[in-house]
């Protein structure tokens, strides 16, 4: 693995891994400026190792509503998403916020845009889901 990480070059892993997050939080702010998603990540790219964290929230007669993110898991999940869910070994901090647990995805080199525009397409689905 460490020749193989090597022959990429940490440069440019670091390069990469920069672009796929600055696309990341760009596309998921937009998702927070609706209100479908609050953010908990650093947001200066140049600052994040790939890692971003948010809660997902619904409308439920007219009221916004935390969607519990072992729900958005497991949704993202059934549309070949893989994200993490819970507390993050962070539990007083999540419960800091006022939160059961956050989503985290977290993204590599080898993540593409088309995945985060999945990412997105998933969280809107989610929000479908959940309202009423």
């Amino acid at each position: 693995a460490c020749e193989y990480l090597n022959s990429i070059g940490q440069s440019d892993i670091r390069k990469a891994v920069e672009g796929i997050t600055k696309y990341a939080i760009e596309e998921l702010s937009k998702l927070e400026a609706e209100g479908k998603i609050k953010l908990y990540a650093e947001r200066d790219y140049n600052k994040n190792i790939g890692i971003v964290s948010f809660a997902v929230y619904t409308d439920v007669a007219g009221e916004r509503v935390l969607v519990h993110p072992h729900d958005v898991s497991q949704v993202l999940s059934e549309e070949g998403i893989a994200v993490r869910a819970g507390h993050h070994c962070a539990p007083r901090l999540i419960s800091s916020y006022g939160l059961e647990g956050l989503t985290r995805a977290s993204f590599y080199f080898y993540n593409t845009r088309e995945e985060i525009d999945k990412l997105i397409a998933g969280i809107i689905k989610v929000t479908r889901m959940f309202a009423k």
